[in-house]
């Protein structure tokens, strides 16, 4: 899976190319649900780190496994706290 940053890729592209592979695997999916679903990969740090076609891949791949996590990629969280 390529991991390019997204930011190579104008967001107005990156959401365009996502609805279309969002469409692919989910044909049912209206215009509008699938720009909504494109939008929030993009908003999402690990999804929108990626190409619109490996963020679709990755999310379709974790949702098939059966404990799906979403999790950010650093550690840096603003006002969270580690529990041990």
């Amino acid at each position: 899976m390529d991991t390019t940053p997204s930011n190579k890729v104008p967001p107005d592209d990156w959401i365009a190319r996502c609805i279309q592979q969002i469409r692919l695997i989910e044909p049912d999916l209206s215009e509008q649900e699938a720009k909504d679903v494109a939008r929030q990969l993009l908003r999402f740090e690990r999804t929108g780190a990626m190409l619109p076609e490996d963020a679709v891949e990755f999310v379709v791949s974790e949702l098939a496994g059966p404990a799906p996590r979403f999790e950010r990629r650093s550690h840096s969280r603003s006002g969270t706290t580690v529990r041990r």
